[in-house]
C-alpha cells in the first residue's frame, strides 16, 4: 500500500474542504430562477475552471499518483506569480497557507529536535546514503559534516538563502543530544512555527518570541569565546594577585626575621659597647689618676725649687747688704745726701697723691656735657602743652594743616573720608561756578548720567542728587538711550532676551550704578514678535494627485494576506524568526561545551608541542632524537615504540603540567623506516613524526587534517634544529682541536677562515629561525587569538583554526607556491651539512713552513662559494616576492641576511645564472 505524502494529503483535503464550503454556501442562497442560480455560482465555477486548468497545464501535478511537497509548493508559487484574477489569487493563497502549515510541522521537528520523517520526508534536508562507520557514528566529524545534506531542488521559494541556518539547527541538536541526551535545552517548551501572512501577525509572533526567549536566555546565560578569554585573563589576574600576596607575605616574614636578627645583633652590640665603654672609662680613670699624681709631684717639685731659689736669693741679698755697708763705710759722706741710694730708692717707691688729667679726658667730659645739654634743649622744644602752644609749635601746626588741605583738594577719595561739611562745601562751590567749565560739567552730568539738582526754598544752593527708588537696587539702562558710541546708529534695540537680562543686571551691579527713575528714562515700547502664518491667499498648485486618489478609492484594494510579495516575505520571516532565536541558543550551548572541554588550552598546547614553542620540551626532544642518531643508533632500533615513547616522556617531563588531554594523546612514531641513518644528511629526521589524537567533540574543530598540518610544520622545524645542532657540534670540534693543538692553531690562516665561514653559515641559520619564530609563530598566534574572540559557532572555530595553520605554513614557505624558495633553502641546508662533514673528515696537519693547514681547505672554499651563490639567488627570489606583494614578510628576512649589502646581488644576472645551473 502506497503511503500518501503529507502535503499531497493536505492539498487534497483543502480542495475537498473548499468544494464542501462552496456547496453549502450555494445551497444557502435563494434562487428563483435558473439564471439567478447560474449568476450565484458563476464565481465558484470560474475558480474551479482555473484550478482545473492549473492541473492540466502541469501533468506531473497529479494528486493520485503522488507528488513531492517541494514540487507542489513550487507549482502553487508559479501559479501565484502568473495569476491575474484576484479571486483565484485568494484561493491559491488559501491553499498555500494550508499546505505551509503541514510543511512547517516537519520543519519544526527538524529545527527543535534534529529529526526527519524518513518515510515521507517533505523538507529539503535528507540523510546521506553512505553507510560507512564514520558516517553513522554520531561522535565523529564526518557525521557532523556529511551525514545530512541540503537538496537544492527541494528548497521552497520563500526559503531560498536560509537553508544553511536551518540545517545547522538540526545538526547542533544532534551534537547536544550526543554530548548530553538530557541537556536542559530539550526540556524547554518552545513556541511553534506559525504561518503568518500579514504584518500584524508577524508583529504578534515576534512579540511572543521576544518574551519567551528573554526568559530562556536569562535561564541559560551567555557563553562566547570572548568570555573564555576574559575568564582566562581573570584567572591570570587572580593568580597574579595571589602570587603578589604570597610574595609580600614572604617578604614580610623575611623582614620580620631580619628585624629580630637586627634586634639581637643590636643587643649584642650594645653589650659589647657597654663593656668597651667601661673598659675605656677604667683606662681613662687610671690615666687621669696617674696624670694627677704627676701634677702633684710636679707641683711639689716646683715648690721645692722655689723654696731653694728663695734661700739662694736671701743669701745673695745678705751678702749684697754686707757689701753695701762695707762700701758706705769706705766712701766719704756727701753734703746733699745725694749719694745715698736709700733716698733715691724711697723716692721711687712713693705714690703720687693725684693723677693729672689728660686732654683726651677733658674732651670726653666736654662731649658728654654737650650731649646732655642738647637733649634737654630738644625735650624743652618738643614738649609744648596743647593748652598753651608756643610760637614755634603754632608755626609747625599751620604747616601740617596746610599740607593736609592740599592733599584733600587733589585726592577725591580722601575727601570722602573727610568731614561731610567740607566735602559738601566743595561740591557746592563746583556746582555754583559760573565759568564755562562749570556749565559744561553740569550739562554733561544731566545728559550723560541723569544727575539733576534739588532746589528748595530752604536751600538756595544746588546739590547733586541721584533719584533713587527703594525697590530697585540696580540701575536699569534702557538700550534706546543713545551713547557716545551709538549716537549715529540707526538700529532700534528691543528688550533684552531672558538670557541677556541676568548678564545686564550683573554688569550694572558690578559697576555700582544706582537705579534710574522712570521719569528720567522713559519706557520703551515692548517689541512684538511677528510670526508668519500661512494665508489662504496663496495660489494652490494642482499636481493631479486628487484624481489618482479618487481612482484608487474607486478600485477594490487587494487584501494584505493575498499579496504575493507580502506572502513570500511573511512566510520567510515566519520560519526564520524562530530559527534565528533558537539558533542563537544552540550556538551558545555548543560553545559552552567547547569551553568545558578547554578548547583554547588545546590550541595553546598543540602550538607549544608541535611548533617547539615550549623551550624545555623542544630542546629536550631535539637532543634526545639527534643524540641517538649521532650515537649511531640504527633506524630499526630508533623506530621501536619503547624508545620513541621514552624520548617523548622525557621531553614532556621537562615542561609544565598539562591540564588537557593533549600530552596524554601525543605520540611519536615513524612512518617509513630507511635502511641507514646518516647524521649529516638533511633527511635524517624525516622518518620521525609527531601525532596527536583529538577526542570528540573537539575533533569537529581540530580535525585529523589539521593535525597532519601540525605534523608537517613540526618536521620542518625539526630539520632546522638538526642543522643548527650540527653547526654547534662543528664549533665544539674546532674549539677542541684548538685545545689539543695549542695556541698556534688559533693564529693560522686556515683555522681563522674556517671560523669565519662557520660564523657566516650560523648567521644564516639563526636569522632564518628567528624570522620563523617572529613572523610565522608569534604574530600569527596573536592574530588568531583576536579572531577567535569573534567566533560564535563550530564552523567559525574550524575555519579560523584552518586559516591560522595555513598562514603559519605560508610564512614558513611550506605551501606549493613557495616551492622554489623552499627548494633554495633546502639546498643551502645541504651545503651547510656538507661543510660540517668536510671539516670533521680530516684533522689539521703541519706543512713545510710549520703552519697548521687543513687538507681539504680548497673543498671548503668551494662550499663557501656555492653557499654564497645560493644565498644570492635566495635574496633575488625574496626581493621579487616582496616587491610583487606575494609575501612582504620575506623582505624582512632578506634585510637581515643581506645586512649592509654583504652579498653582492646583481638583479637579473643572479637569477638567470641560478636557473641555468639548476637546469
Amino acid at each position: 500500500m502506497r503511503l500518501e505524502r503529507p502535503l499531497t494529503r493536505a492539498m487534497r483535503e483543502t480542495i475537498m474542504d473548499y468544494l464542501s464550503t462552496t456547496r453549502h454556501f450555494l445551497l444557502s442562497l435563494q434562487a428563483d430562477s435558473l439564471f439567478q442560480l447560474l449568476n450565484n455560482s458563476s464565481t465558484a465555477m470560474q475558480l474551479l475552471c482555473q484550478l482545473d486548468r492549473m492541473f492540466e497545464n502541469e501533468p506531473r501535478l497529479n494528486l493520485n499518483t503522488g507528488i513531492t511537497g517541494s514540487f507542489l509548493l513550487s507549482s502553487i508559487w508559479l501559479a501565484i506569480d502568473t495569476c491575474e484574477n484576484k479571486d483565484f489569487l485568494q484561493l491559491l493563497i488559501y491553499f498555500l497557507r494550508c499546505i505551509s502549515r503541514n510543511y512547517f510541522i516537519q520543519l519544526q521537528r527538524w529545527i527543535y529536535h534534529g529529526e526527519l520523517d524518513e518515510p515521507v520526508n517533505e523538507i529539503f534536508i535528507s540523510r546521506s546514503l553512505n553507510t560507512s562507520p564514520s558516517f553513522t557514528n554520531e561522535c565523529s566529524k564526518e557525521f557532523f559534516d556529511k551525514s545530512y545534506q541540503v537538496v537544492n531542488e527541494a528548497i521552497p521559494e520563500f526559503l531560498v538563502g536560509c537553508e544553511e541556518q536551518i540545517l545547522q539547527c538540526g545538526k547542533y541538536n544532534l551534537i547536544l543530544q550526543a554530548y548530553n541526551a538530557r541537556h536542559p535545552v530539550f526540556e524547554v517548551l518552545y513556541p511553534d512555527i506559525e504561518v503568518c501572512l500579514t504584518e500584524q501577525q508577524l508583529k504578534n509572533m515576534r512579540r511572543n518570541l521576544a518574551d519567551k526567549y528573554a526568559i530562556i536566555y536569562k535561564r541559560f546565560g551567555w557563553c562566547s569565546m570572548q568570555s573564555i578569554f576574559e575568564d582566562r585573563m581573570a584567572a591570570k589576574r587572580v593568580f597574579a594577585n595571589l602570587m603578589m600576596k604570597r610574595t609580600q607575605a614572604h617578604l614580610d616574614a623575611w623582614a620580620e626575621k631580619q628585624r629580630e636578627l637586627q634586634i639581637k645583633a643590636n643587643a649584642q652590640k650594645k653589650l659589647q659597647n657597654d663593656l668597651l665603654n667601661a673598659e675605656q672609662e677604667r683606662i681613662q680613670k687610671n690615666h687621669l689618676e696617674k696624670r694627677r699624681q704627676d701634677i702633684v709631684n710636679e707641683l711639689a717639685f716646683q715648690r721645692e725649687c722655689e723654696r731653694m731659689e728663695d734661700k739662694r736669693l736671701e743669701r745673695e741679698k745678705q751678702e749684697l747688704q754686707k757689701e753695701v755697708v762695707q762700701l758706705a763705710g769706705v766712701l766719704p759722706s756727701s753734703p746733699d745726701r745725694s749719694t745715698v741710694s736709700d733716698l733715691s730708692f724711697a723716692s721711687c717707691i712713693e705714690e703720687p697723691d693725684c693723677l693729672a688729667e689728660s686732654p683726651s679726658d677733658k674732651d670726653n667730659a666736654n662731649t658728654d656735657n654737650s650731649e646732655e645739654e642738647a637733649t634737654k634743649q630738644v625735650d624743652a622744644t618738643l614738649y609744648v602743652p596743647l593748652e598753651h602752644p608756643g610760637a614755634e609749635g603754632t608755626q609747625n601746626q599751620s604747616n601740617v594743616d596746610r599740607n593736609r588741605k592740599r592733599n584733600e583738594h587733589h585726592d577725591g577719595f580722601v575727601s570722602f573720608n573727610s568731614s561731610e561739611d567740607q566735602h559738601t562745601h566743595r561740591l557746592r562751590s563746583l556746582l555754583n561756578s559760573n565759568t564755562e567749565r562749570g556749565r559744561n560739567r553740569l550739562r554733561v552730568m544731566e545728559t550723560e548720567f541723569g544727575l539733576g539738582y534739588k532746589n528748595t526754598e530752604m536751600e538756595k544752593k544746588a546739590t547733586p542728587c541721584l533719584p533713587l527708588e527703594l525697590d530697585k537696587l540696580h540701575v536699569e539702562i534702557p538700550l534706546s538711550v543713545p551713547t557716545p558710541m551709538s549716537t549715529t546708529s540707526d538700529v532700534d534695540f528691543g528688550d533684552p532676551s531672558p538670557r541677556e537680562t541676568p548678564e545686564i543686571a550683573d554688569t550694572v551691579n558690578n559697576n555700582n550704578v544706582s537705579a534710574i527713575s522712570g521719569s528720567l528714562s522713559p519706557e520703551l515700547p515692548k517689541p512684538v514678535l511677528a510670526i508668519a502664518k500661512p494665508t489662504s491667499l496663496l495660489p494652490k498648485v494642482d499636481f493631479g494627485m486628487e484624481e489618482e486618489k479618487e481612482t484608487e478609492q474607486d478600485r477594490d484594494p487587494l487584501p494584505e494576506a493575498c499579496n504575493p510579495f507580502m506572502a513570500r516575505r511573511c512566510l520567510q520571516l515566519s520560519v526564520m524568526a524562530p530559527v534565528n532565536a533558537y539558533y542563537v541558543l544552540l550556538r551558545n550551548e555548543v560553545l559552552r561545551i567547547f569551553q568545558e572541554q578547554r578548547i583554547y588550552e588545546h590550541f595553546r598546547k598543540l602550538r607549544n608541542y608541535f611548533f617547539l614553542v615550549d623551550g624545555q620540551f623542544g630542546a629536550t626532544l631535539t637532543n634526545e632524537i639527534l643524540g641517538r642518531i649521532k650515537a649511531g643508533v640504527g633506524p630499526r632500533s630508533l623506530s621501536q615504540k619503547g624508545i620513541l615513547d621514552t624520548m617523548l616522556t622525557n621531553a614532556l617531563a621537562a615542561c609544565s603540567a598539562d591540564e588537557t588531554t593533549v600530552s596524554e594523546n601525543l605520540t611519536l612514531n615513524c612512518t617509513t623506516i630507511p635502511d641507514t641513518l646518516n647524521f649529516l644528511s638533511v633527511e635524517a629526521t624525516s622518518m620521525i613524526k609527531l601525532n596527536c589524537k583529538i577526542d570528540w567533540p573537539l575533533n569537529m574543530v581540530i580535525s585529523s587534517e589539521t593535525i597532519s598540518k601540525y605534523g608537517q610544520i613540526f618536521g620542518y622545524l625539526l630539520k632546522l634544529r638538526h642543522v643548527s645542532f650540527v653547526l654547534d657540534g662543528t664549533y665544539e670540534y674546532l674549539q677542541q682541536m684548538a685545545k689539543l693543538l695549542g695556541p698556534e692553531l688559533r693564529t693560522c690562516a686556515h683555522f681563522r677562515h674556517m671560523q669565519m665561514m662557520r660564523h657566516k653559515l650560523s648567521h644564516f641559520m639563526t636569522s632564518f629561525q628567528t624570522h620563523l619564530v617572529a613572523k610565522a609563530l608569534l604574530s600569527t598566534w596573536k592574530s588568531f587569538k583576536e579572531e577567535l574572540c569573534a567566533a560564535n559557532s563550530i564552523e567559525a572555530l574550524y575555519k579560523q583554526h584552518v586559516a591560522y595553520l595555513k598562514r603559519v605554513a605560508f610564512l614558513a614557505l611550506l605551501n606549493r607556491r613557495s616551492a622554489k624558495v623552499k627548494e633554495t633553502i633546502d639546498n643551502i641546508l645541504v651545503i651547510i651539512l656538507r661543510f660540517c662533514k668536510v671539516i670533521q673528515s680530516q684533522s689539521f696537519i703541519v706543512d713545510q713552513d710549520n703552519y697548521f693547514v687543513h687538507p681539504r681547505f680548497k673543498r671548503l672554499q668551494q662550499e663557501e662559494a656555492e653557499f654564497e651563490k645560493f644565498v644570492q639567488y635566495l635574496i633575488y627570489l625574496g626581493n621579487k616576492a616582496a616587491a610583487s606583494g606575494y609575501q612582504e614578510e620575506i623582505g624582512d628576512l632578506i634585510c637581515i641576511i643581506n645586512f649592509n649589502h654583504y652579498y653582492k646581488v646583481s638583479g637579473n644576472h643572479t637569477g638567470s645564472s641560478m636557473e641555468d645551473k639548476k637546469c
